[in-house]
């Protein structure tokens, strides 16, 4: 069994990183990560579920590990909610 968020929640934080954080389009966080695009708009679609290395890659770019990264993104991800 992975511990891998799932997949629809994982790509709206993701989402909220890249746009919050970074400000960047798909294309330049992609490049930033080192995935396709396309991979990328997948994973915030929630159309695919982010791997392991697929997250510690994302993680990493944000300078964080994985739990670090994991950990916020719940708070961020509850912030969001809690805001609506």
């Amino acid at each position: 069994m992975s511990d891998a968020p799932a997949p629809r929640v994982f790509g709206e934080f993701v989402q909220l990183v890249r746009l919050g954080v970074f400000n960047e389009s798909q294309e330049e966080f992609a490049k930033r990560i080192g995935l396709p695009r396309t991979r990328l708009s997948s994973v915030e679609n929630g159309q695919y579920a982010a791997t392991e290395t697929t997250i510690a890659k994302i993680a990493a770019a944000c300078g964080m590990t994985t739990i670090e990264f994991l950990k916020r993104g719940i708070a961020l991800l509850e912030k969001e909610r809690a805001s609506e």
